[in-house]
């Protein structure tokens, strides 16, 4: 029997058949309320907004790409967007495209190449990183469906209100916009008010982070949800998913001091607030932490505890805070006192003072991020895991700088790149001839006065006593015009100082490379006699030998 079409909007697959055309009826969400994420089914194409012709055919295009790719995810993007285009004309092109992976397996596939320092994936702050994230591929269809999800989450805001606060505020990032709009409706009563009465409209204020508002105007009626189809561009997605989180951390964490507040007061109705034994001061006893011998304290005191002994003095052994115990915090106190941060700063502390008491041999340190490892005494290189850096396990010197010479001459490199560092730095910063105050000039021209009279001029820092060391002829700096002096030619009055400082840096960078070039030039020579010399010496040794013999 010959290989039946797959068709991937049948029954049992991925629901009922997407259906086509013009939109066959009112659309309904399957879920809604206050703050609630709708479930969108597989819907009518014409309840989204209505883009041009070709953005429209780009989206769709974009839709079917993520559907086969979810079902064939090792296949190569551009193989599949080119088959897509080739049954574009057929009636399900996504069902063709898929047929014929199954029926050719040999089709292009992803590259599976492990990159050589590969990170862990971090999870992504948007509400951080909006403002330097790069260009977002099919970013119409991104922003489109962010700007129809925002106006399912918000059905009292108008659109054009919507679009004015996604655009103008938060460069069009769904989750900023999203965060943003809930924080500002919870900050006004007004606000939450009129967003339940569907009589009242109205408007409030969103702020962007650059001090600009925005004024978000009301609807008197909630407007309908608007559909989606299947799936949502994948930036948005990771968006959707990140609110979703957050929002619900927000909720156990305002829950969570609600429960708190309401015990406090029942504690406090009843009697039984427990002293601290630090503090002194009552508290619950869920807020309170106990060493192994029972000894009771807040939460507070022992966070403080902790901080001072990890941070201020750098201790592994957390102590009872009782005068004359001896004993400690367990594992299941600290983990429900401390946060992530400073509970793993402890553990540093623990783990590094475990390794110096084991004293384990041919132990080395990354002179970079301070990771240890064992590395084998005939290993002259440590690669280090952690931070990816290639050091001397001798003079913890840079390998790149260190290959082909020795440490002391890498040493004497350092040294000299470290006192043309120090060079770069002042020549950022002018000293006066007389009183030696330094100092450094933001505008103006370049005829410089001490506070104690003493003149100079900027550029050359020469003493100077007036007005005739500069060439008054010359004009102010123009942007994008660079002035280099030449020889014999006088200090300009107005340039940008600036440029006069990376000048300076500049030719003291020269200075710094030749340095190091004729450094690795003489370490080269030498190097090379003497190999001269031990290839004499060891024939020189041979033919002995072969007299001998």
């Amino acid at each position: 029997m010959p290989p039946q079409p797959w068709n991937l909007n049948g029954p049992g697959l991925l629901g009922p058949p997407l259906p086509r055309g013009p939109n066959p009826g009112p659309a309904v969400a399957v879920a809604q309320g206050p703050g609630a994420y709708p479930y969108f089914n597989n819907a009518p194409e014409g309840n989204l907004t209505e883009p041009l012709a070709d953005e429209e055919e780009m989206t769709i295009m974009s839709l079917q790409l993520a559907e086969v790719l979810k079902l064939f995810p090792n296949a190569q993007e551009g193989f599949v967007r080119n088959k897509l285009k080739e049954f574009k004309h057929t009636n399900d092109p996504v069902n063709y495209a898929c047929n014929y992976l199954l029926e050719n397996p040999d089709f292009p596939k992803k590259s599976h190449t492990k990159p050589a320092d590969k990170q862990e994936e971090k999870e992504v702050d948007y509400l951080k990183v909006w403002k330097t994230r790069g260009r977002i591929e099919n970013f119409h269809v991104y922003s489109s469906q962010g700007l129809n999800l925002l106006s399912n989450d918000f059905t009292k805001i108008s659109k054009t209100s919507l679009r004015l606060v996604m655009q103008s505020l938060f460069n069009f990032c769904y989750a900023k916009t999203r965060k943003a709009l809930d924080d500002a409706i919870k900050a006004d009563p007004n606000a939450q008010a009129m967003m339940q009465d569907n009589s009242r409209g109205t408007f409030f204020h969103v702020s962007g982070e650059n001090g600009r508002k925005v004024e978000v105007r009301l609807l008197r009626k909630p407007r309908p949800h608007v559909h989606f189809l299947s799936t949502f561009h994948p930036e948005l997605q990771k968006e959707v998913d990140f609110i979703k989180k957050l929002m619900k951390n927000e909720d156990e964490k305002s829950d969570y001091q609600v429960a708190l507040r309401l015990n406090e007061d029942q504690y406090e109705k009843e009697g039984q607030m427990i002293e601290c034994g630090c503090c002194y001061m009552e508290v619950t006893f869920e807020n309170m932490v106990q060493c192994l011998e029972g000894h009771l304290f807040c939460r507070t005191c022992l966070q403080s505890y902790t901080k001072e002994a990890v941070f201020g003095q750098g201790k592994a052994t957390l102590s009872c805070l009782e005068d004359g115990c001896d004993s400690v915090f367990p594992r299941s106190q600290l983990e429900k006192t401390l946060s992530s941060e400073i509970l793993a700063k402890y553990d540093e502390r623990v783990v590094e003072e475990s390794i110096q008491l084991a004293e384990v041999d041919n132990l080395l340190r990354c002179p970079n991020c301070n990771y240890a490892a064992v590395l084998d005494a005939d290993h002259k290189i440590f690669s280090c895991p952690e931070c990816h850096e290639e050091t001397c396990r001798d003079c913890k010197e840079p390998w790149k700088d260190h290959f082909g010479l020795a440490c002391d001459e890498v040493k004497k490199q350092s040294k000299l790149r470290l006192t043309y560092h120090e060079r770069m730095t002042e020549a950022k910063v002018r000293t006066c001839y007389k009183c030696g105050t330094k100092f450094t000039k933001d505008q103006g021209c370049n005829k410089m006065t001490c506070r104690c009279g003493a003149k100079m001029c900027y550029i050359c820092r020469q003493p100077i006593k007036d007005y005739s060391h500069f060439d008054n002829t010359a004009q102010q700096p123009r942007p994008g015009v660079k002035w280099v002096p030449r020889p014999g030619e006088k200090c300009r009055l107005w340039t940008n100082a600036e440029e006069d400082d990376d000048r300076a840096v500049h030719e003291i960078e020269m200075e710094m490379k030749e340095e190091e070039r004729k450094l690795r030039l003489t370490s080269s020579t030498s190097a090379d006699a003497k190999r001269a010399t031990d290839g004499e010496e060891t024939e020189g040794n041979e033919a002995k030998r072969a007299r001998t013999s």
